[in-house]
């Protein structure tokens, strides 16, 4: 299925934005700090692998951060025992599915990724904000950044 015919943000379109971190340098750069692990809702894997992402991006700058250099990364951590293996299988999956983008699904991603970053931004806003409404919070998150 095209993500052009899919309904709202994906496991796939997520999976697809975080694996482009890893075969797009341009797109990484563009995005990586407005990327929050909030945004993604497709799992618990999903916000583990941007984390690590993150993490290895800022390492790895300089040279690029690859597809099978992620991979190299996941077997050593693996193979360590600093990665369990359901974790090193789910972030290898999520890569996967990415890198079975199409050049089509590709492109919908790199255009829709700030609108993805905008409507995710305001549902986290909502949330908190009927969390604080519902502890009868009023002074709550949504006023500690402007205090």
């Amino acid at each position: 299925m095209s993500l052009e015919r899919s309904i709202g943000f994906t496991p796939k379109f997520q999976a697809g934005a975080l694996a482009l971190l890893l075969t797009d340098m341009d797109f990484a750069s563009s995005v990586i700090e407005s990327l929050e692990p909030s945004y993604f809702d497709a799992g618990e894997i999903y916000i583990k692998f941007l984390r690590f992402v993150k993490t290895l991006y800022v390492k790895y700058q300089s040279v690029g951060l690859t597809a099978d250099m992620f991979r190299n990364i996941i077997s050593r951590l693996q193979a360590s025992g600093s990665l369990t293996d359901g974790d090193a299988n789910g972030l290898l999956t999520i890569l996967d599915l990415g890198v079975q983008l199409t050049p089509g699904d590709k492109d919908f991603i790199k255009t829709n990724v700030f609108e993805f970053i905008k409507k995710q931004t305001i549902a986290c806003a909502f949330s908190d904000a009927i969390e604080s409404f519902e502890k009868q919070d009023y002074h709550g998150s949504i006023y500690r950044d402007w205090e």
